[in-house]
């Protein structure tokens, strides 16, 4: 599940109906990168968490059509917004690169992680 890229490497509460109990509680959902990683029911504590090999791959397939994507959001938005494209485009070429790698960590960690095993 995408969620906003804005979430990465974070932790949400948001109330669900819990496959275990069947109640409608809390869980906390957490993040890796742009995508849903686990939620745990804070009623009685069941976890539904993704392989660290399956979210590996789902982070690869869309890292891949994110950045197959980018030149046709960026010929859009400089299309919609001239100014404000042109005026912002220093900026985001410089922190682009630090949000990218802030992102994969949790990849890159379980990455490492594996060949180090």
């Amino acid at each position: 599940m995408a969620a906003d890229p804005r979430w990465a490497d974070s932790t949400h509460h948001v109330d669900l109906v819990c496959r275990q109990c069947g109640q409608s509680e809390l869980h906390e959902l957490r993040y890796a990168g742009r995508l849903l990683a686990s939620s745990t029911c804070l009623n009685c504590g069941a976890v539904v968490k993704h392989d660290e090999s399956d979210l590996r791959r789902a982070y690869l397939k869309d890292l891949e059509g994110r950045l197959r994507t980018k030149p046709g959001r960026m010929a859009k938005r400089a299309v919609r917004h001239p100014a404000a494209f042109v005026t912002q485009l220093p900026y985001a070429i410089l922190r682009k690169p630090a949000r990218l790698l802030e992102e994969a960590k949790p990849v890159l960690a379980g990455l490492l992680g594996a060949h180090q095993r």
